[in-house]
């Protein structure tokens, strides 16, 4: 969460301290020390050790479902300064998770403290994880292997959705674990990796506002930025993930409204790029809940969730045999 210049954007940040403060006494419980412990209906607190760092997520798993086979598993990374609470609230992917069958965890970023004003180490951005250089592609892949050590998860159905700094990370997650991976979902999220080099294909989709003022749509330095990195583009993002997945150049392209969709298709590897580009959408997550009164007022013209549900539902991970047709 970046907010404005100067005395504004100091207050702003005071304010929303204040109120992650308060939502974390409210809803985040202290960190469990041992197992599962229940944070509300069928979703958990745990906590695993990485890198040496005393690390935490939440995990929901509908009625019913810890107990099946081939679990499909979405990974949901909150915004910098905000918490794992933050974005279950923000998404409502427990609705869509109870709904459709699958595991969802909400990690938790890094921080001075333990529940408020976390966030994720994307390479270039941001603030404390990045300045400690925290090991944040190692703690999701040790989150999908704590997760899959207990319940029997589809490795071929794990996916990342992000917003913001998450969805920074989400992008970075796609440039390093790809082998784990298949798709990436960032909102409002530029790449910050400056040596993007995957080892698989891995499909993506995109959701950005063309009046973001925080990450903008045409990149640079948003004027509501708190963290002062010169940004890259939406096209950049586009560019990057067409070239690496070997798409078509021309998109099929569709308009409803205020929504672009931009897809890309990428027969080679057997994989999809799209673009959901939002005029005049704000730095949200479309259709999502606004949990602070300073955060932007969310599109709610689609879900983000739905939609991306429906690709990642829609796009498992392709093996070498798969994409030549074995």
């Amino acid at each position: 969460m970046e907010y404005i210049n100067g005395r504004s954007c100091i207050i702003r940040h005071i304010v929303c301290l204040i109120f992650a403060l308060l939502l974390c006494s409210a809803a985040c419980p202290p960190r469990a020390r041992a197992g599962d412990r229940p944070d509300s209906e069928n979703t958990f607190s745990r906590e695993l050790t990485h890198d040496g760092r005393a690390r935490s997520y939440l995990i929901h798993v509908p009625p019913g479902t810890g107990h099946k086979e081939h679990i499909p598993l979405v990974i949901v990374l909150h915004g910098g300064g905000g918490n794992a609470r933050h974005a279950l609230l923000n998404t409502g992917f427990n609705n869509k998770a109870d709904a459709e069958g699958f595991i969802v965890v909400y990690p938790n970023g890094s921080g001075y403290m333990n529940n408020a004003m976390l966030t994720w180490n994307a390479d270039r951005c941001c603030k404390y994880s990045m300045d400690n250089n925290i090991d944040d592609v190692g703690f999701v892949e040790a989150v999908i292997d704590d997760v899959s050590a207990k319940y029997s998860i589809d490795q071929a159905r794990i996916y990342a959705a992000g917003f913001s700094n998450g969805g920074m990370l989400a992008h970075h997650l796609g440039c390093r674990l790809s082998r784990r991976l298949a798709a990436i979902a960032p909102v409002a999220g530029c790449v910050t990796t400056p040596h993007c080099e995957p080892e698989d294909p891995i499909n993506v989709i995109m959701f950005h506002g063309t009046n973001d003022l925080n990450v903008p749509y045409n990149g640079g330095v948003g004027p509501r930025a708190l963290v002062k990195l010169k940004k890259k583009s939406v096209e950049y993002a586009v560019a990057l993930w067409k070239h690496n997945n070997k798409c078509e150049d021309t998109p099929h392209t569709r308009t409803d409204g205020d929504i672009r969709v931009d897809s890309y298709a990428c027969p080679e590897t057997g994989t999809d790029v799209v673009l959901y580009t939002i005029a005049g959408g704000t730095h949200s997550w479309p259709g999502g809940k606004r949990v602070f009164f300073v955060e932007d007022k969310p599109f709610e013209g689609i879900s983000a969730t739905d939609i991306m549900w429906d690709f990642f539902s829609s796009h498992p991970k392709r093996t070498t045999g798969d994409r030549d047709g074995e």
